[in-house]
């Protein structure tokens, strides 16, 4: 997926041996399969990337959304002898807006989550911080996706076209380049069990970003154009996280710039 072939390249920087096993191999839904799998295997650590990541569809599914981003998840921390460092999501403050508390959130704040791939992944943090791993909360960004259009594809597929598109001016995140949370990610690996923000220290909103990615491109950002989003469905406006403080200094405008090294038209 989008962060997985990053944490892949960076895993193999530093000098490990990555597993990397198909669903067809491997379906993490399938209690005895991870049983299976990590007896044969015995590995030292694990990854967990794995999600039903499209929020309307586990508005639709949502049996589906807790199978995969949580009993899955509790499978892995309960069978697997290793430590489990596993990727959820910013979207667990959803519900903080109704609560008129603002951004940017720190690992002190108590999630709200607001809709079912918040809560189910909420859930999976649970299961993961019980069995002593690492939670990495973060908003990441990369032309890599094989679920949907990224928004970074979406933004320069419009641009190209010379089609103009809407994007929200009041959506704002502290978001990162996949390849700089891969790096972080595997770094976290030895940590301690327990929460991680991997954030920029500035935040952007969706209108702003779509115009930054299009400027780091050489295209036209006047196809970008500014709206609202009115019917929320759970999800946070402001989604801005504090970084830990583990966490180097990281800049929107430098995270784009890495984007647009790492992935050229």
């Amino acid at each position: 997926g989008g962060l997985g072939h990053y944490v892949c390249q960076a895993a193999t920087a530093l000098g490990w041996t990555t597993l990397v096993p198909p669903s067809t191999e491997l379906n993490i839904t399938n209690h005895k399969g991870i049983d299976d799998y990590m007896r044969e295997h015995s590995p030292d650590a694990i990854l967990h990337l794995a999600a039903l990541a499209n929020v309307d569809l586990c508005q639709r599914e949502p049996q589906a959304a807790v199978n995969l981003n949580t009993l899955a998840t509790l499978t892995l921390a309960t069978l697997a002898k290793a430590k489990i460092v596993f990727m959820s999501t910013n979207d667990v403050f959803s519900e903080l807006v109704d609560a008129d508390i603002d951004g940017p959130y720190d690992t002190q704040t108590v999630p709200a989550p607001g809709n079912v791939y918040a809560w189910s992944k909420y859930a999976g943090e649970q299961a993961v911080l019980a069995a002593g791993g690492v939670v990495v909360r973060a908003n990441f960004f990369t032309r890599r996706c094989r679920a949907k259009e990224s928004f970074v594809s979406y933004v320069l597929r419009n641009a190209q076209e010379g089609r103009p598109f809407d994007c929200y001016t009041n959506v704002v995140s502290s978001p990162v380049f996949a390849g700089t949370l891969a790096k972080i990610f595997c770094e976290l690996v030895p940590r301690p069990s327990g929460v991680f923000h991997v954030s920029a220290v500035d935040s952007i909103n969706r209108h702003e970003q779509a115009q930054e990615i299009c400027h780091a491109y050489g295209l036209d950002s006047s196809f970008v154009q500014p709206k609202l989003l009115e019917n929320r469905a759970g999800r946070p406006l402001d989604a801005r996280l504090t970084p830990s403080s583990c966490i180097e200094p990281l800049y929107v405008q430098e995270e784009i710039s890495k984007l647009r090294a790492a992935e050229p038209l």
